[in-house]
Parts: C-alpha cells; structure tokens; sequence
C-alpha cells in the first residue's frame, strides 16, 4: 500500500523550492531517509539491522582503515577495504556495512555513476564479509538497485574521485555527532544539520591536509568543502535545501533572481535560495 503520510523532515515553515521536481525530489528523499534516520536514530544498519553501524567506535574504525590503507582522494578504496575486511570477516562486518551503505547514500541522489557501477562497489566490500548468496538478499530485500535509481542532480568531480574522502566525512558526521547531548536536535533543524555537516567537513579537509604533509606534498587539491555535504543536506530536508549540487549553479540562480526581483542578499546561497518567490 502506498505510504501517503507526510514524513516529518518535510520541515514545516519553509516553502518547498522544488517546483516541477518534487515529486521526484521527495521520492528520493524517502528512500534516502531510510538510511538517513538510522544514522540519527538507533544507529542500526538498514541493509542488516542486526548491527549496529553508525556509533562513534565503528566511525573512528572506519576513519583509521581508510588512513591506513587508501587515504589518497585519486586512489581505490575498492581494493583495500575488502582486503582488510577479509581478514576477520566476521569482526569486520560493521566495517563493511559501514562502508558499503554510506557509499550507497552518497551515490543515491546522484547521476555522475552508473547504478552498474556503484552496486559493483557496494558488492565487493560486502562480499568480503558475507557469502555471495547472502548478498544478494540483503540487495534485494532492501530495494538497494531501486534506491540507486532515484536520481535528481548531477554530482561533482568528487562523486567519481573522491570517495576515500567521503568515508572520512562520514566518520566525522558520526563521531562528532556522538558529542552532543541532544543529537536529535540536529536532524529536526535544517541549520543546525547544515551547521554540523560542514564541521565535519572542515575535520576532514584538516585530516587530509596533515596526511598530504606528512608525504612532504601542500596544499592537496582537495574538492571544496560543500562538495562532501551537499547532497547528504539536499536527501535530509528536501523542502529546504533546492536539488542544485554545483554552487555556481546556486550562485548563478540566486543572483538572477536578486537582480531580477530585488531580493535582498541573506549571505546564505541556501537561504537565498528559499527566498525566491515559488
């Protein structure tokens, strides 16, 4: 039966930007959020609920394998994480849904990969701790080809060459969410959430900053810094935060409609955003 009920990260107060689009937008928001409200929620995983995956221990778990194994943004993860994880498949389970479900969650919204592809991803570090047949239920009980299908904007250069990177971020989000007493706090207010992401996102551009140094390179060519929370804002709260990746896309938008319409300029592009009239 379809779910005709209106989620609450459908946030009250704002005027939905999506336009011709919200459909599609808030179709893609639902099936995000069934990730999205473990990792603020009960932290369990949604491909096998069982675990328990987006705790602060498994995060920072998740942060060291990567720096010990494919921190560089142009390298494979894809090779590493399953050779680590296959060494204790088992103990490393969490680690492997950890990785497989925050790259299926980046790459959910996104055109820039192909579904082939990203499942392909996905499969390899699941694979190495569970049985091919065991997989491939999981895949399909929880609809995950179905959820790669709903795209609505085109990602960056770091949805292709930055995924080591994510799952840094994605560590980040976790641990420092770990530190508030009220974390519920962050995903019922567009602002704080969007507040808190680009903390993350700041840690993990120094994380990477001092691992580049520490090979005697500077200044890294990194993605900006909203490239790594961008999307994860637009899938929490769809009617706040416009489906637009690239920020001169936003800039562009904004600025047209403030000089066409006189709108006043927030310092915000998202704020900016939700002030043209609808």
């Amino acid at each position: 039966m379809e779910d005709n009920s209106v989620p609450a990260y459908l946030t009250e107060g704002y005027r939905s930007p999506l336009g011709p689009y919200q459909r599609e937008v808030e179709e893609s928001s639902r099936g995000a959020h069934r990730i999205i409200d473990h990792i603020f929620g009960d932290k369990k995983s949604y491909l096998d609920p069982e675990y328990t995956i987006w705790d602060a221990e498994t995060a920072r778990r998740a942060q060291e394998v990567i720096l010990n194994t494919s921190w560089k943004g142009t390298g494979d993860p894809f090779l590493e994480i399953p050779k680590y994880i296959v060494q204790a498949p088992v103990e490393n389970r969490p680690l492997a849904l950890f990785f497989g479900e925050t790259y299926l969650l980046r790459n959910m919204q996104s055109d820039r990969l192909t579904i082939n592809l990203t499942m392909g991803c996905i499969e390899k570090i699941l694979m190495a701790s569970y049985d091919p047949d065991r997989v491939a239920q999981m895949i399909r009980e929880t609809e995950t080809r179905w959820l790669l299908g709903l795209k609505i904007f085109k990602g960056g250069q770091q949805f292709g060459d930055y995924p080591s990177m994510h799952f840094i971020w994605m560590a980040q989000v976790c641990v420092t969410l770990s530190t508030l007493t009220e974390p519920q706090k962050v995903i019922q207010d567009p602002w704080a959430l969007k507040s808190h992401l680009e903390r993350a996102s700041s840690v993990t551009q120094k994380i990477y900053q001092k691992k580049y140094e520490e090979i005697g390179e500077y200044k890294p060519h990194t993605p900006p810094q909203g490239g790594l929370d961008r999307a994860f804002r637009i899938a929490t709260f769809p009617n706040v935060f416009e489906p637009l990746y690239l920020l001169g896309v936003r800039r562009d938008v904004t600025n047209y409609f403030q000089r066409k319409l006189n709108l006043p300029d927030t310092g915000d592009d998202d704020r900016n955003l939700l002030e043209i009239p609808k």
